[in-house]
């Protein structure tokens, strides 16, 4: 028997024979694909932070299997349209973060290679995000022209399909800096994209500090944004997005963009709102 604790690289589950010989039965009712996510590099005593996981899709659930070793059960997600899907690229880090109602799992792998996890996940976007007939409406593009980092960012994540509605950048800013920064201190630009299936957020911050070879991606179903609105407080500015499972994205707005984040926030509204309402609805 193989022992997926000595794999190093992700991999794609097309079919039963792929599923980890060392991992409990395959379930039955699992629909393909699925992804095979190795554990973490061993220290010096053999021990891994995060042990070897299995994403499954069964039936309307998304299931997170962990290698037997661990003794930790696996985790059910309602796989609906309440489900957020956050992804990490910083370098060689990355992480899957998948939230619903009531639960809330991030999953770190190392991006020796990264296709089969793009492929996954464009997958499960697939599944789960359905396109409708809007075709022929304009992007309304605010805030600063995109640089070539989120242009590629957006380009990679936005299926081709996948129609824009409303888009707000804000690019980053240099900061005035003191002798030791000499002027390379710099906010993090980010990106918020409502098409007519989805609202993504991609943003360079990470621990409150602007990531220049990585970006963060974050996407929620349309029926799962609830509302986005501009929040001032003082000279800060804020753009939240609540959305139905729980999670709120909260982001930093420069003074001066205030007014295009306003016009976002309004846009998105009225958008949400006649979807909700049936009117050219996400299916």
């Amino acid at each position: 028997m193989n022992d997926s604790r000595e794999y190093r690289f992700p991999y794609l589950i097309r079919t039963a024979a792929d599923f980890p010989e060392d991992f409990p039965r395959f379930p039955d009712g699992t629909l393909f694909p699925g992804l095979f996510l190795p554990r973490d590099d061993p220290d010096w005593f053999g021990r891994s932070a995060n042990p070897p996981r299995v994403i499954l899709l069964n039936n309307d659930v998304l299931d997170v299997h962990f290698h037997p070793s661990c003794e930790r059960p696996s985790v059910s997600i309602p796989f609906d349209e309440r489900l957020s899907v956050q992804i990490g690229r910083l370098l060689l880090i990355g992480w899957i973060r998948l939230a619903s109602y009531g639960t809330d799992i991030k999953l770190p792998y190392k991006r020796r290679t990264d296709e089969p996890v793009r492929i996954f996940l464009g997958m499960l976007r697939a599944r789960l995000l359905r396109p409708h007939g809007n075709g022929g409406t304009e992007c309304m593009r605010l805030g600063d022209a995109l640089d070539l980092k989120f242009r590629n960012e957006l380009n990679e994540e936005i299926d081709k399909e996948e129609i824009g509605m409303v888009r707000l950048f804000i690019a980053p800013q240099k900061l005035p800096g003191g002798w030791f920064f000499r002027g390379n201190r710099s906010t993090a630009g980010c990106l918020l994209n409502l098409s007519d299936r989805r609202l993504t957020w991609i943003t360079e911050c990470y621990g409150g500090i602007r990531q220049r070879y990585g970006a963060l991606v974050t996407w929620a179903h349309a029926d799962n944004v609830a509302h986005v609105f501009l929040d001032t407080e003082g000279s800060e500015c804020r753009l939240s997005v609540m959305l139905r499972n729980g999670k709120v994205w909260k982001i930093g707005i420069p003074a001066e963009r205030s007014a295009d984040a306003r016009e976002f926030a309004a846009i998105s509204r009225r958008l949400l709102s006649s979807w909700m309402a049936g009117v050219g609805a996400p299916r």
